[in-house]
């Protein structure tokens, strides 16, 4: 979900026209995760750093957020798809995260394919929170660095972030193998 309104803006097209239609290949790529059996999808939906767009913009993707966790909870019993959450869903209003909640407690006791959401989430603003370092957050951390503060920070964030086994080894990135800034990247290479 995530790059949808650049799509559209590559396009010619509103920046909100590209998240709806990003709404179907979400629905697509679920699909084909139950049907491969995969253990396992996570769907970069929001990160920390789309709080900076403008509020018409956030607002819409809350309210869209709202309108496909409505409309696909059916479609996830049936599948028998757990639905869960990782960054931090205190910062989302009321309204999308009780929706998020109450689809999660749904979908809680399914025993398929589990489809995480990362939402207000972001690789740097981990580590930033879980080492009180504004060099990470500056981008100072390098890539190799990562690995050795993996273990650290997944026992400093288990309580505040869903640590699950995302990855089980393997990081796959459509756009590009190294952009972790905005990802859970360094996750995957504990």
């Amino acid at each position: 979900m995530d790059g949808n309104g650049r799509w559209a803006r590559s396009r010619g097209l509103e920046r909100f026209l590209g998240h709806r239609k990003g709404t179907q290949a979400t629905i697509d790529a679920v699909e084909v995760g139950v049907n491969l059996k995969l253990e396992h999808m996570t769907l970069y939906v929001f990160s920390s750093e789309n709080w900076g767009r403008p509020s018409k913009e956030v607002d819409y993707l809350m309210n869209l957020l709202i309108e496909m966790v409505v409309k696909e909870i059916p479609d996830l019993m049936e599948k028998n798809v757990k639905l869960t959450v990782i960054g931090n869903m205190n910062r989302l209003p009321e309204k999308p995260r009780t929706s998020l909640q109450s689809a999660i407690d749904k979908t809680a006791n399914n025993t398929g394919m589990q489809l995480n959401l990362a939402i207000s989430y972001g690789g740097r603003q981990e580590i930033v929170e879980a080492t009180g370092s504004r060099d990470s957050y500056r981008g100072r951390v390098q890539a190799f660095e990562l690995p050795a503060l993996a273990g650290r920070l997944q026992r400093i964030l288990r309580n505040r972030y869903a640590v699950a086994r995302l990855y089980q080894g393997r990081i796959l990135e459509g756009r590009r193998v190294l952009q972790y800034s905005r990802k859970t990247f360094w996750k995957g290479v504990a």
